[in-house]
């Protein structure tokens, strides 16, 4: 997922300098005790549902809005 509206505007007021980003990643099983993992493809990686958190949502929330 690209970089949200948010962040982009903090990125141009502050521009390279090191952001606080509160986050969250999360393991989801099956029944069989496999993993969800995710593909962005484009030269990315296998990885966790994980992102970053938006401004005024909860943990909770932007786990199931990564997932």
């Amino acid at each position: 997922m690209p970089i949200s509206d948010y962040y982009k505007q903090l990125r141009v007021k502050i521009g390279t300098e090191l952001i606080f980003m509160p986050s969250v990643a999360t393991i989801v099983r099956n029944d069989d005790n496999e993993i969800l993992f995710q593909y962005p493809g484009e030269g990315e990686h296998w990885s966790l549902p994980a992102g970053a958190i938006e401004p005024g949502e909860t943990p909770a929330q932007a786990l199931i809005r990564e997932v």
